[in-house]
């Protein structure tokens, strides 16, 4: 299978970071917990994380929204 790559960065970060995985497309929630996973953001459920396309500032609202490898996406803690 092939795999592919998520570009993101918190809205305060300066610069993006790639995250890997397998396949064409990643689901919105799996995305999140990935993200969370690798910032070590797991063990805070008082936040959660919001993820909007860099490209056309598109929210991703629907959990199981599908987000495609390549895409960049700006991700916020809410509360």
């Amino acid at each position: 299978m092939a795999s592919g790559t998520i570009h993101y960065k918190f809205k305060s970060a300066k610069t993006f970071d790639t995250l890997a995985f397998d396949g064409s497309f990643i689901a919105v929630s799996e995305l999140k917990r990935l993200i969370s996973e690798k910032k070590g953001l797991g063990k805070d459920h008082a936040c959660e994380l919001v993820l909007t396309n860099a490209q056309d500032g598109n929210e991703y609202d629907d959990e199981s929204a599908l987000v495609w490898k390549n895409t960049s996406v700006i991700v916020r803690r809410v509360p």
